[in-house]
């Protein structure tokens, strides 16, 4: 209901309006906006799609982070098993440790043993590490050639 001196205005071409050139005329007290039981909906929709969104990313947070841990560990022991095959005396031997103060979380174990062929030994170093309560490992190998069995079988043939 309008009061006096009111008057109703009209607009033409409005955006606002239902559509380009129509007329149509606002008052002081037009009901455009939404009602409660919409309000109520959207409200509704959202405490049900929101968890589920929101579990989502953090799902999506925890492989991100776990991808990056692994390719770390990667990381390290192919350094380590770098290092390990430079000194051919830690060939043989079945070694551990962990890499100091720059890598606190990771620990590494190498061990060596005989390959199916006699003349090749298997390298492996394993680097663990604690994540999500549980104990996680990344495991490289590479072969290597015997040298002393390898000149021992040369020095047999004639």
């Amino acid at each position: 209901m309008r009061k006096r001196g009111q008057e109703p205005f009209l607009v033409v071409g409005s955006p606002f309006c239902h559509g380009p050139g129509q007329k149509r005329f606002l008052t002081p007290f037009s009901r455009d906006g939404f009602t409660f039981i919409e309000i109520l909906a959207t409200i509704a929709l959202l405490t049900i799609v929101l968890p589920s969104v929101m579990t989502g990313i953090s799902l999506g947070l925890g492989a991100c982070d776990l991808a990056r841990q692994e390719a770390q560990a990667a990381s390290l022991a192919h350094d380590k098993l770098m290092e390990i095959l430079a000194d051919s005396q830690n060939q043989q031997a079945d070694l551990s440790g962990d890499f100091g103060e720059t890598w606190p979380a990771y620990r590494w174990m190498a061990q060596s043993s005989d390959w199916e062929s006699g003349t090749l030994r298997q390298v492996d170093v394993v680097v663990t590490w604690q994540a999500g309560g549980r104990e996680r490992f990344v495991t490289l190998s590479t072969l290597v050639l015997d040298e002393q069995i390898a000149q021992a079988q040369e020095e047999e043939t004639p």
